[in-house]
């Protein structure tokens, strides 16, 4: 089978989905290719409010109505009940201590809870991204877009135009398309046909994980209910969040949704846990989850998900293509690189990235000003790895100290609010990298503490008073991106004020 389209996009995630959706409002002919099919397990499932600011301007600039709901907890309820989600009010940390019993101290010593929403209508959201992925494809179909699943791409070549051989169910296609969207995610389809390296063994951040879906793990409120332990000034319930279990060189998520499915996975310091092949995904998860007692206890009543229905261990996570554009060609974020589920940055990232790159080819396309356009998004996403890669490196640094941690976390807290806050000030004109990874005065700042905690490694337990120093330094620097209370000793790791301004004026 010969097709043509102005377009081909590779890989229909919901970044590839949405870009299709909105190509396709612009006039375009497209065609999909994936090598997979919907609906399909897959994580990256926690959203914030950058993410819900962008996907609601997207919509509403190209006329796709029937992804506003998808942007807050209340109006996706109403509007798609069926669609599986999870109530995502902010981020939540617990620092737990290698064979100890966790406790919750009246100074909030050992946990962070950040707020992100005001109440649970307004809230950010968790995505089952089984469910939301195939619902996104559903709408390119909808839309009358070629869609071509279980299609693998055999050979890619350039010539004035891009051709594409690919071979699937339907047997032979072979496609004439001007211009081709990497949206394959770690396969980095065009990437590798083009033989462009991966650089992620550079990056900073060193991490592995391991990690499943469950049923009937029990919620960690709960838990600290049944330990004696039930704050009452936390600001909001510690389980609808992106929950972190923190210990040393590693953390593990906690992503809990509405039907009760669990999404949890260890992300390990590679450096402190290398991956020992002889040793089970299963009996890894099982070790690590032994060594803290409350995790242990929290799981005990779990269960495996259907879907996966097994664990799942990667290698590094780290990737990061050495270029994500050429000839005709242009790689989505997620499949540019990823750094780490830290900070869930994954969802927004990406959506940012489909918001400049769609209005590059509205304004550019088949213009020779469309080459330095490429150009700038290269450069911009760039700075973007660079920042995020410091902010998370930084807290695998500081780790094995919780006040350490919590002092430097409060660097992407900044970034992320005063993202927003510029957002909401600027409208459309607003042009900014994500995460102020252009800002340059910004990124010295992290810079200039991340190598502060270099020092900290080399010399063993830090004392007391040079914590306090580097808490201050903290909060000196971050003075001029401080909109909301960060670094505030009097909330004692409790941040209720954290809630982007259109939060607060609904």
């Amino acid at each position: 089978m010969h097709l043509s389209a102005d377009i081909t996009i590779i890989g229909s995630g919901f970044a590839g989905s949405l870009t299709a959706l909105i190509l396709k409002q612009l006039g375009f002919t497209l065609l999909i290719i994936d090598r997979g099919q919907h609906p399909r397990f897959a994580i990256g499932e926690s959203s914030t409010p950058i993410a819900g600011y962008v996907l609601r301007e997207l919509a509403e600039q190209y006329d796709l109505p029937r992804l506003v709901p998808l942007t807050k907890f209340g109006m996706w309820q109403a509007a798609c009940p069926d669609l599986m989600c999870g109530v995502k009010r902010g981020f939540s940390y617990f620092h737990h201590q290698s064979h100890a019993r966790f406790e919750s101290k009246r100074d909030h010593s050992g946990e962070l809870l950040v707020a992100a929403s005001a109440d649970d209508k307004s809230s950010e959201l968790h995505w089952l991204r089984k469910d939301v992925d195939a619902f996104l494809f559903k709408e390119v179909c909808r839309a009358g877009i070629l869609c071509y699943e279980n299609t693998q791409i055999q050979s890619m070549t350039f010539d004035s135009q891009w051709k594409i051989n690919a071979q699937g169910h339907c047997g032979s296609l072979e496609v004439d398309t001007k211009f081709v969207v990497d949206a394959s995610g770690a396969a980095t389809v065009v990437a590798q046909h083009c033989g462009v390296a991966d650089r992620g063994d550079q990056c900073l951040t060193n991490s592995r994980a391991v990690f499943s879906h469950f049923q009937d793990v029990s919620s960690w409120q709960s838990k600290l209910d049944d330990w004696g332990f039930s704050p009452s000034d936390y600001p909001f319930p510690p389980d609808k969040a992106a929950l972190h279990h923190l210990f040393e060189g590693g953390w593990m998520w906690n992503l809990r949704f509405l039907d009760g499915l669990l999404s949890a996975g260890f992300v390990l310091d590679r450096t402190r846990y290398p991956l020992e092949p002889e040793i089970s995904a299963a009996d890894e998860w099982q070790t690590t989850l032994q060594r803290f007692p409350s995790l242990q206890e929290q799981f005990a009543s779990g269960q495996l998900a259907e879907v996966p229905g097994d664990f799942i261990r990667t290698s590094r996570l780290q990737r990061r293509l050495e270029r994500s554009t050429g000839n005709q060609w242009v790689a989505l974020p997620h499949t540019a690189g990823f750094i780490d589920p830290l900070h869930s940055t994954g969802i927004a990232h990406s959506l940012c990235g489909v918001e400049r790159l769609v209005e590059i080819i509205k304004l550019h396309w088949q213009r020779s000003s469309m080459t330095q356009a490429l150009e700038k998004y290269e450069q911009v996403l760039q700075k973007e790895f660079t920042l995020i890669d410091l902010l998370v490196s930084g807290c695998y640094r500081s780790s094995h100290n919780f006040r350490l941690f919590a002092a430097f976390a409060m660097l992407y807290f900044a970034a992320a609010t005063t993202y927003e806050r510029r957002r909401l000030e600027h409208g459309d004109d607003f042009k900014q990298a994500f995460l102020c990874a252009d800002d340059e005065a910004f990124v010295a700042i992290v810079r200039k503490a991340h190598r502060r905690l270099q020092t900290y490694g080399q010399s063993g337990t830090p004392k007391s008073e040079s914590i306090h120093e580097f808490e201050l330094e903290i909060r000196r620097s971050i003075t001029p991106f401080n909109h909301a209370g960060l670094c505030d000793p009097s909330a004692r790791n409790m941040y209720r004020y954290t809630i982007a301004p259109n939060e607060h004026d609904s």
